[in-house]
């Protein structure tokens, strides 16, 4: 997901350990992954969740309320943020 998606593998991971959807909707939206791949990645990281594909129409509602523009400006500020700590920590 991470490399389909152009985003480092930490932040990959956390969403995975998370199953947070939003954030997946943002990186696939940035990315301009497929509606289907992105349901794909929720059904999946929703395994916990026994009528997660039930639950398909939700999460694609999820990944159209984010539009191109905002989930790239939030891709670029986690990029910024991410640079600035590294900085720090130098």
């Amino acid at each position: 997901m991470a490399k389909m998606a152009d985003t480092d593998f930490h932040t990959a991971a956390r969403i995975l350990e998370r199953r947070d959807l939003d954030t997946l909707a943002i990186v696939c939206r940035a990315a301009k992954l497929e509606p289907r791949l992105f349901l794909t990645f929720a059904v999946l990281i929703q395994e916990k969740d026994a009528n997660a594909i039930g639950r398909a129409r939700e999460y694609g509602a999820r990944y159209d309320a984010v539009t191109p523009e905002a989930a790239m400006r939030t891709i670029r500020f986690w990029r910024i943020r991410r640079r600035s700590d590294d900085v720090a920590a130098a």
